[in-house]
């Protein structure tokens, strides 16, 4: 049901926000500060109008992981993806959020065992996926986690100084999580270390740059033998700095 969808050019969206920014600071000094805020807050709102649903670029990843699991032939569940409540993204984020198919890829792949292996594990026969979203004052959390093999310390030890990526002794002054974070380097990601990582590969280095050309943050809690969690906090305040168009068509 499209009937109460429409379409708009986003310059028309564009030149209110100008607008209002512009009689924001034109009348800044006689605006008390509650109704500064009240209309910032609906510049703001306006904003998002040009924004896309985070939910668009996530639900793809049920069909993902269900496609995997059957190629593979894993006994996995349907995706557990949770989105607290509506979250619109800007346009420079979906990079990143596509980035996370390898993410997705290696916990079908490397993350979930076999169902010999998880039933040797006590665990139970499927394994479980989730993503879970939010938002958190001008944040938005994404954590993703399965119930898999988790990542091995000591191979990706062994592997990082096969690689020439850390020596022996860097390696000693390095936590646990610290060792796990040596997966998303862009060095220790390498095709022949697919099937020699328990539980991670290939791509993950590339999510990092994604990351980073967003300002995000990343944690990652790992439990070898139980699983991995990897958090995403993602900056998320649309309130900008008022810069004035050198040419703007105002619409009205």
């Amino acid at each position: 049901n499209k009937s109460n969808f429409i379409n708009i050019d986003k310059d028309r969206i564009n030149n209110i926000i100008v607008q209002i920014k512009k009689l924001l600071e034109n009348n800044k000094k006689d605006l008390n500060n509650k109704l500064y805020k009240e209309i910032s807050t609906i510049s703001q709102n306006i904003d998002t109008l040009t924004n896309y649903p985070i939910e668009l670029f996530f639900k793809p990843y049920e069909k993902l992981v269900a496609v995997l699991a059957s190629k593979l032939e894993k006994y996995i569940n349907p995706l557990v993806l949770e989105i607290e409540q509506d979250i619109y993204i800007p346009s420079n984020y979906i990079p990143f959020i596509n980035s996370l198919v390898h993410i997705f890829r290696n916990s079908v792949d490397h993350g979930i065992e076999s169902l010999d292996d998880r039933y040797e594990a006590e665990k139970d026969e499927y394994g479980t996926i989730e993503c879970k979203i939010k938002k958190i004052d001008n944040n938005i959390e994404i954590t993703i986690s399965d119930d898999g093999a988790g990542v091995d310390i000591e191979k990706i030890r062994s592997l990082a100084i096969e690689k020439n990526i850390h020596t022996k002794s860097e390696l000693e002054n390095f936590t646990e999580k610290d060792i796990v974070m040596i997966i998303f380097k862009d060095a220790f990601s390498t095709k022949d270390t697919i099937s020699t990582i328990s539980g991670r590969g290939v791509g993950l280095a590339s999510i990092v740059t994604e990351l980073e050309n967003i300002d995000g943050s990343m944690d990652v809690e790992n439990s070898f033998g139980k699983g991995i969690k990897v958090t995403f906090t993602l900056n998320y305040n649309s309130e900008e700095t008022f810069e004035e168009e050198d040419e703007v068509l105002f619409v009205f």
